[in-house]
């Protein structure tokens, strides 16, 4: 059980990081990169907030689901790192719509 609040905590840490940190220019360090992202500053800046909330919120509902599911017996590591890496994914696919109503939007 332990290995699970590793896994999550780990995604909580980069999501509150990145949300409290977010980059304030294009960079090869950190950030929501795309190459949509990296043509101009401003769609760089909205991109990225938005990217840092989709992941803090979704973390935070990894996290509850995690707890949730390992205190009933219900899962266990392999399910911990699958919700954590689909929060990415979802993250990723919820900014990119974003970005795509945002490019339409200009």
């Amino acid at each position: 059980m332990l290995n699970i609040f590793i896994v999550v905590l780990i995604l909580n840490i980069i999501a509150i990081f990145y949300f409290i940190f977010p980059p304030r220019k294009a960079n090869y360090i950190y950030g929501y990169r795309t190459s949509k992202t990296l043509q101009n500053n401003k769609v760089f800046k909205y991109a990225n907030k938005h990217a840092s909330r989709y992941l803090l919120i979704l973390s935070v509902i990894n996290t509850v689901l995690n707890t949730i599911l390992a205190f009933s017996k219900l899962t266990g590591i392999n399910f911990a790192i699958l919700t954590t890496i689909s929060t990415i994914i979802i993250s990723v696919v919820l900014t990119e719509i974003k970005l795509n109503q945002y490019s339409d939007e200009s």
